[in-house]
C-alpha cells in the first residue's frame, strides 16, 4: 500500500461569535470532520457563550480578534493593550485558558502593535474576500483557486454568503486531499 501524505489547510473565521451563522458554520465543519480557528471579538463573547462552548467542545481553536475591532495601527498603545487584554480575559473566563494567537482587524499591524502583546499575530495567505462579496460562487472560486499546502484561509462567520459557499469549499478541500488543522497545529 502506498502512503499518501495529506496537505494541510487552516480555515479561520473572524468576527464572531454570533447566534446566526456561527452554528451553521459549526455544523458544516462537523459534517466534514474539519477543525478550524475562530478569531473572536471580545464584546460579542458574553452574549454568545453557548456558541463559544460548542466551538471548544468540538476541538476548534479560539484566537483573539480584539474587543471592538479597531484598526490597531490607528489607536494609542494603551488602547491596543486594552483591546487585546480585555478579549484575552473574557476568552479565559469563557473557556478556561488564554488564547496564544491573535488576528489584528483588517490585517493591520506594525511594530508598535506587535510589541504590545505576547500573543502571536496571525494573518492569512488566502483571502475569501467574503467581507467584500456575498456571492457564494465568487467566495468559493477565490478560496479554491488560491489554496495550497500550508495555507491559512480568511473567512468570516457573519455573512450568509460565506455559509452558502462553505459546504462546497470543504468538499473541494476533502477531495483535493487536504487535512484541516488549527492555526497552532499548522505552525508546529
Amino acid at each position: 500500500m502506498v502512503k499518501v501524505d495529506k496537505k494541510s489547510v487552516a480555515l479561520t473565521f473572524d468576527d464572531g461569535p454570533n447566534q446566526t451563522y456561527s452554528l451553521e458554520v459549526l455544523k458544516l465543519l462537523e459534517k466534514y470532520q474539519a477543525k478550524a480557528t475562530f478569531f473572536y471579538i471580545g464584546n460579542q463573547i458574553e452574549a454568545n457563550l453557548d456558541v463559544v462552548e460548542q466551538v471548544v467542545a468540538k476541538g476548534h481553536e479560539i484566537g483573539n480578534h480584539t474587543w471592538s475591532h479597531p484598526d490597531l495601527t490607528k489607536i494609542s498603545p494603551e488602547e491596543v493593550k486594552q483591546e487585546i487584554e480585555s478579549t484575552s480575559e473574557i476568552i479565559k473566563k469563557a473557556v478556561g485558558k488564554v488564547p496564544v494567537i491573535f488576528r489584528p482587524p483588517y490585517g493591520e499591524i506594525n511594530d508598535q502593535v506587535e510589541s504590545m502583546t505576547e500573543l502571536s499575530p496571525v494573518l492569512w495567505e488566502v483571502d475569501s474576500e467574503d467581507w467584500r462579496t456575498q456571492d457564494p460562487d465568487e467566495i468559493y472560486q477565490l478560496v479554491t483557486d488560491n489554496v495550497e499546502d500550508g495555507s491559512i484561509v480568511l473567512l468570516h462567520e457573519i455573512h450568509q454568503g460565506t455559509v452558502d459557499a462553505l459546504d462546497r469549499i470543504l468538499k473541494f478541500l476533502v477531495e483535493a486531499n487536504y487535512q484541516f488543522v488549527t492555526v497552532s497545529e499548522l505552525n508546529r
